[in-house]
């Protein structure tokens, strides 16, 4: 390809239309949709209803995140080696489409446990236990794939954020549909709804996958740059464990993977709260807990595009991402005292403030991130990254079984035979210190981590940019 005729980022991304934006935020649908149904039923489900003994939820968590460890790494790097269908298909498309269906299967099995309606501990322990990381490695090769398009597809600062905008805003769909669709038929008293809620977050992944395909699809531009890069490192593949160096000695790298680690134990513990408040300290069904996400569903849709055209003029993704973690940290102060019910749908809405801004700028931010990687190496490797922020974006879910199972043991909590508890008992004064107390630490550790570390500011990304222009890969 000759100097006059390639294709530059800048052009790829010039031609973008907004349904090609909204067509790749369906995949930001998937996940939530998937994460938000996950989230709210699986503790729940094996320690309320299997009765599997807390211990063992925790072991087989944690054999879960080590296996994180070696998994999202390893899935990152692997999948960015060159396949047979990346001259035609590109290298990130194949992977997407052929992991999908079997991570929504996965998920559905989780809750089809062995001896239903009395399953043994120990059959229960190792199903869990497999599916878990089953289920992981389907959504590992996913998501890493899925993310890593990202800053080569919207490389444009402008479009960067319009693309993460406007996905965010069907993602939240998805959070929205995850949160109320499989409750719908989840019912406390019958242990195989539970199976049934997960065959159909399975048909949504489905229909979801057809409408996404359009926005994960790999245009020329990016395929070409792709095999340019290979022509460049032909006979000179870096390994597995320079890669690894490389990409842990990048320090903004670091900075955010840890601010979203703490970030997702922060929203996956709260939501998996949300259905211990409802069902034992309010005495109302878990179905009920669908307004309570509503809330704060209602509150980022309405923020997200009033955050976004505050983002243009700012021009600073780290500041605008920093300010969401502020606005959430507000208002989960209130969640730490008893409440009604309305005051509870309330809070989430104001929640859903900040969490609508910090979502959206986490894929500006971490595209960012990349682009300096890729200065600095004059390498691409954005799977590798993705891969570690898959892997620290799951790491939250060893720490969110942790904060709620060792709650309860500590206090004497035991769902199993509590209906119903007073609101002013020492078992509600858990469920709020996991619905809010805990929650907040972790934002502040990780909000306090990223102040320090981060060094990208509106000056260095437009040096960033124009170095990466002259690259071109």
């Amino acid at each position: 390809m000759n100097e006059d005729t390639r294709t530059t980022p800048e052009e790829s991304t010039a031609q973008k239309p907004k349904r090609i934006m909204a067509s790749y935020g369906f995949g930001k649908f998937n996940y939530e949709f998937v994460t938000m149904a996950f989230g709210l039923f699986v503790i729940e489900f094996y320690e309320a209803r299997v009765g599997l003994d807390p211990f063992l939820i925790i072991l087989g968590y944690w054999i879960y995140t080590i296996w994180n460890m070696f998994n999202d790494p390893i899935v990152g790097h692997l999948t960015a080696r060159p396949t047979r269908f990346a001259g035609k298909w590109g290298r990130r498309f194949p992977w997407i489409i052929f992991t999908v269906i079997p991570w929504g299967i996965t998920y559905a099995l989780l809750f089809s446990p062995p001896g239903i309606p009395f399953p043994s501990q120990w059959s229960s322990f190792a199903w869990m236990t497999v599916l878990l990381c089953l289920h992981d490695t389907f959504l590992s090769v996913w998501e890493v794939n899925y993310q890593s398009i990202f800053p080569d597809k919207f490389p444009n600062q402008k479009e960067r954020r319009t693309a993460a905008g406007i996905a965010t805003l069907v993602g939240i769909l998805g959070i929205g549909l995850g949160a109320i669709v499989p409750a719908l038929f989840v019912k406390e008293s019958n242990i195989f709804s539970y199976a049934t809620q997960g065959w159909i977050v399975f048909v949504f992944i489905s229909f979801a996958f057809f409408l996404m395909l359009p926005g994960v699809r790999e245009d020329r531009g990016m395929i070409d740059r792709y095999v340019k890069s290979l022509e460049q490192l032909k006979g000179q593949e870096p390994s597995f464990m320079s890669n690894l160096k490389d990409v842990f000695k990048n320090r903004n790298f670091l900075a955010f993977v840890i601010l979203y680690m703490f970030y997702q134990s922060c929203t996956l513990t709260v939501q998996a709260s949300m259905v211990y408040v409802v069902s034992y300290i309010l005495g109302y069904g878990a179905s009920s807990v669908t307004l309570m996400m509503a809330g704060f569903i209602l509150g980022a849709l309405i923020t997200i595009p009033i955050w976004m055209k505050i983002a243009q003029k700012v021009q600073n993704n780290q500041r605008m991402i920093m300010i969401g973690a502020v606005i959430m940290i507000v208002f989960m102060v209130p969640l730490i005292f008893p409440q009604t019910y309305w005051t509870y749908v309330i809070v989430s809405t104001l929640w859903g403030t900040g969490l609508g801004l910090f979502w959206a700028m986490t894929g500006p931010v971490m595209a960012d991130v990349a682009d300096e990687y890729v200065v600095l190496t004059k390498k691409r490797r954005d799977g590798m990254m993705f891969g570690f922020r898959a892997f620290f974006g799951r790491l939250a879910y060893g720490i969110q079984v942790m904060t709620i199972v060792l709650i309860h043991v500590v206090t004497g909590f035991d769902p199993n035979t509590m209906p119903t508890i007073p609101s002013d008992s020492i078992y509600a004064l858990g469920v709020r210190l996991h619905l809010a107390l805990f929650p907040i630490i972790f934002l502040i550790i990780g909000l306090l981590i990223f102040w320090r570390g981060n060094t990208i500011t509106p000056e260095k990304m437009k040096e960033i940019k124009r170095q990466l222009a002259d690259l071109n890969i």
